[in-house]
């Protein structure tokens, strides 16, 4: 069983998989992997090859922001917005 001693909360896989930024969040895992691991942008083969594809990677960066802020902060008692203000974004 997943603990944290933070107190954030896990997000359900099932909860991602039904999400329909799901498939554009994987094909973001696979450019970024493929990025990484060649450096001539000739191999690396994802879907994101045209400047309209940045709705999508945005709206997948939203998503994710929102589960961090609820999971990662709000279920421990956190707020995001006040974190990221700190030097560091040190909390203690």
């Amino acid at each position: 069983m997943w603990k944290t001693r933070f107190g954030s909360t896990r997000v359900p896989s099932s909860q991602l998989r039904l999400d329909a930024r799901y498939a554009d969040l994987c094909q973001m895992y696979q450019a970024a992997n493929q990025a990484v691991a060649h450096i001539d942008s000739q191999r690396v083969n994802h879907s994101f090859q045209v400047a309209s594809d940045d709705r999508r990677m945005v709206a997948v960066i939203d998503w994710l922001e929102e589960l961090i802020r609820q999971h990662v902060y709000a279920d421990a008692g956190r707020d995001l917005v006040r974190a990221m203000s700190l030097p560091n974004n040190i909390m203690t």
